[in-house]
């Protein structure tokens, strides 16, 4: 929307800009008088002011809608995080482990600790799925709750133009993207979740006997 704003602020000063030069060669086709023509500007001036302010309310908020509403759209799927937390090492445990992995019911089970909670209340035992749990590696262990939704946006067809053409089209509807996506693109779908969970490398502990307190 800043995108917009801008343009809107630019073409509006240029607006007021052209008009004037008009109003000054019609003065001097009229030969109009000096004062006068002070006179007469400074009558003007609030009204090329509130044309311009529609101007810009139109190309910072119409102008976007307008996109959004006639835009070739495609879904596609995404994932927002709706909740996240610090992982704590497991306690009770010889080094440093922040996931135990243990077998329950012929099912692969992941057991980990929030940090700042009581482990009893606060273990968390998930099924092995690639579907419902991803494992990813990074220094900071944290556990992340996802939303998978349904993410509707404009298609940006980069082969229907060329040139410098296509990338001032490609800009504009990514950033009408940006403007409705987090919005009204969002649809929530079949309220399917995932869990991620980032851990430091060599830090699971295999055949874990659930130790909890």
């Amino acid at each position: 929307m800043v995108i917009f704003l801008y343009f809107g602020i630019i073409s509006g000063i240029l607006l007021i800009l052209f008009m004037y030069f008009l109003d000054n060669i019609k003065m001097r086709l009229k030969r109009v008088a000096p004062k006068d023509k002070a006179k007469y500007l400074k009558h003007k001036l609030p009204i090329r002011i509130f044309i311009a302010c529609l101007m810009v309310i139109f190309i910072a908020n119409i102008v976007p809608e307008i996109i959004w509403l006639v835009g070739e759209k495609e879904k596609t799927i995404g994932n927002k995080v709706i909740d996240s937390a610090t992982l704590d090492l497991l306690p009770d445990v010889s080094g440093d482990y922040y996931l135990g992995k243990e077998i329950a019911d012929n099912e692969n089970i992941y057991v980990f600790k929030l940090l700042g909670t009581q482990y009893s209340a606060m273990e968390k035992r998930l099924v092995v799925d690639t579907d419902t749990v991803i494992l990813g590696y990074g220094e900071q262990p944290k556990y992340e709750n996802i939303q998978v939704y349904n993410r509707v946006r404009l298609k940006i067809n980069k082969t229907s133009l060329k040139g410098l053409g296509s990338k001032i089209s490609s800009f504009l509807l990514s950033q009408v993207n940006d403007i409705f996506v987090d919005n009204s693109g969002w649809k929530e779908y079949s309220n399917n979740k995932k869990t991620k969970l980032f851990i430091p490398k060599d830090s699971i502990m295999e055949n874990y006997g659930g130790q909890t307190k």
